[in-house]
């Protein structure tokens, strides 16, 4: 039987539960008889098993997980107002679907804007994407979850009352505004669609706009009004009996992808593991990916990636040429999927043919 793989960054969500459950320790992980958690500070740990223990699916734990890692690591993806892909295997159903949780640029992010600037997207305000982490939440506790999204904060809000940060207690009274555009609703889903009329566009989104205009910032009203979270097939490819899963070249996901099929072509249990040359050739494979990642990826709305391409058997035996066992490389080095070369025009004579690969 073929086995599918969901590879995510932050979380794996083993089992749903019902009853209670118990956990056998608690810091970055969670584990118990039924289920288990790994992610980020523990506090967005226990807000998941929290989740697990009233009966909520694994899914409601992720939601719940999630909302609660933008206060405790907000430092490591960007706080609420950042991204979070997601890939969710739904077993009743028997499909693989990638939630896009990362929103665009907004309009006036354009190239005539940060020409002058030297096309450098800097950290300030005019870096901001458009907000993709709540609506990719809502969007899953409304296809796969079981509980509103007053029930998932619970955990959220116990860790912002507490105050730690001098921003904790406002943004508390930020999420308690979501709460009541919640409360009403003859319907869950209905719920978590008034959630997120009132976020992106209701007065959250008018007032985001208001400060972007006065702090330099590009978001707009408009911006936030056009955004939805995207349901896609993910990315994937078959590795050694397993169907690898990734989110599609808006993310730089199917680099893995790349390096996966790059990695075919080499018996790694013989190599050994943590050997040299196992060590060498991963290293070397992922060097190729993302070169090619960075020549070829973007959002699939505005950028002709040909993912089918950089992700075929055939252009991966020609890339895996490129690869020396005893020299590391110290070029970058693109290929051309769409020509059905090795590398980019150019680059052959530069590299292949002269052999620069230090």
């Amino acid at each position: 039987m073929k086995r599918i793989v969901s590879i995510t960054l932050v979380f794996l969500f083993l089992s749903s539960v019902s009853g209670v459950l118990q956990a056998e320790g608690l810091s970055w992980k969670a584990s118990g008889k039924n289920g288990a958690i790994a992610g980020g500070g523990e506090g967005g740990v226990a807000a998941g098993f929290e989740i697990l223990q009233k009966g909520g699916n694994a899914i409601d734990a992720a939601a719940a997980a999630i909302l609660a890692l933008s206060v405790t690591d907000y430092h490591a993806y960007f706080f609420f107002g950042g991204e979070v892909p997601m890939i969710i295997y739904d077993a009743k159903r028997g499909v693989t679907e990638v939630l896009c949780g990362q929103g665009p640029a907004p309009g006036l992010a354009t190239r005539e804007y940060f020409e002058p600037m030297g096309n450098t997207v800097d950290e300030g305000a005019d870096a901001w994407a458009v907000p993709g982490v709540l609506d990719a939440c809502l969007t899953a506790l409304e296809r796969y979850g079981t509980m509103t999204f007053t029930e998932v904060t619970v955990p959220m809000l116990r860790i912002l009352d507490k105050g730690q940060e001098d921003w904790h207690l406002r943004f508390a009274k930020t999420v308690r505004r979501l709460v009541r555009a919640e409360a009403g609703a003859k319907e869950r889903r209905q719920g978590l669609r008034w959630v997120a009329d009132y976020f992106y566009r209701g007065p959250i989104a008018r007032e985001i706009d208001q400060w972007s205009r006065e702090n330099g910032g590009l978001m707009r009203y408009n911006d936030l009004a056009r955004h939805v979270t995207r349901v896609e097939e993910p990315a994937t490819i078959e590795y050694r009996g397993y169907t690898i899963c990734k989110c599609g070249p808006w993310s730089q996901g199917p680099v893995l992808l790349q390096a996966l099929q790059l990695l075919k072509g080499y018996d790694l249990a013989k190599m050994g593991h943590n050997s040299a040359d196992t060590i060498h050739v991963i290293t070397e494979a992922m060097k190729l990916a993302w070169a090619d990642r960075d020549a070829h990826y973007g959002d699939p709305f505005y950028v002709d990636v040909p993912l089918e391409e950089l992700l075929s058997p055939k252009y991966a035996q020609m890339r895996r040429q490129l690869i020396d066992m005893a020299k590391a490389s110290q070029v970058q080095q693109p290929g051309d999927p769409a020509a059905g070369k090795a590398l980019l025009s150019g680059l052959q004579a530069a590299v292949g043919l002269r052999g620069d690969r230090a």
